[in-house]
């Protein structure tokens, strides 16, 4: 997913909102060091996976937007609105299908505030599922 947002120039081209991951280890001192220096960043989250009906996996990935408003819209900042940022990611994922094609394409976008203090926090959802099969 991290690639597939870096092939918009709106999140490639600096200043742009950094993009953190679980690989990086503590999310929570990332999302602290990223809103200090440039005021947002976008967090790619866990996704929710659960089997429905005739063993269809579905799986939701969530994406979380920070920002600390007085940061992001001054000169050191990116001054991309969070709302702005989340919007641009839905409209870059609806429809897209992950590499492997077995994946349906995502769908059901969704988005939400979900904090206001001490930042915005905004959070998106969308669905992709696929098949499974005992072997």
């Amino acid at each position: 997913m991290r690639a597939r947002i870096l092939e918009d120039s709106y999140f490639a081209t600096a200043p742009a909102p950094t993009i953190i991951t679980e690989e990086l280890g503590d999310i929570d001192n990332e999302v602290t060091i990223d809103i200090g220096k440039i005021g947002c960043c976008i967090v790619l989250l866990t996704p929710f996976a659960e089997v429905k009906a005739n063993d269809v996996l579905e799986v939701i990935p969530k994406i979380a937007v920070f920002e600390d408003v007085t940061v992001n819209r001054s000169a050191s900042g990116t001054n991309k609105p969070a709302d702005e940022i989340a919007l641009k990611l839905m409209a870059n994922f609806l429809g897209w299908r992950p590499p492997i094609e077995i994946w349906t394409p995502f769908r059901n976008p969704a988005m939400r505030l979900v904090g206001t203090k001490p930042e915005l926090n905004y959070e998106l959802s969308m669905a992709t599922s696929v098949m499974i099969t005992a072997q």
